[in-house]
């Protein structure tokens, strides 16, 4: 029979030897999740604010941030939730009519900003899009 302290000594290896085995399995996790989020985002964000009227409200009621033609990050003071579908106005320097984006699905909320993924944008407003972010690149 082994005396008290082996055995307390094979416990303490085979612990750490457990423990460092689920640090290792946090990074490769994290790893991945990185790795996927950055084959989701496929299309370049850029810096441009840009004031934006939602679901037809007069009036800006946030800015973008990291805007691509795909989404955007939105700071602004709204009630909404994960998963919510909007309609957007994006507002173009010394242009009257705003860039219209007729289904913007929030992906994500926290606090003030949150993601906005575009679902649904007419090729001509997409186009429009796509001008403004080439001038910014």
């Amino acid at each position: 029979m082994d005396s008290m302290p082996l055995v307390l000594a094979r416990l303490t290896v085979s612990g750490l030897a457990i423990v460092g085995l689920l640090i290792l399995w946090v990074f490769i996790k994290q790893s991945i999740e990185m790795a996927n989020a950055a084959q989701r985002r496929r299309l370049k964000r850029h810096s441009i604010l840009l004031p934006v009227e939602v679901d037809g409200k007069t009036g800006p009621k946030g800015l973008t941030e990291d805007l691509s033609l795909g989404g955007c990050r939105m700071n602004g003071n709204l009630a909404i939730k994960r998963g919510q579908q909007l309609m957007l106005r994006l507002h173009l320097p010394g242009q009257d009519a705003p860039i219209v984006v007729e289904r913007a699905a929030v992906r994500w909320v926290a606090e003030k900003n949150f993601g906005l993924q575009f679902m649904a944008i007419p090729s001509g407003e997409r186009a429009r899009l796509e001008g403004v972010l080439q001038l910014v690149a």
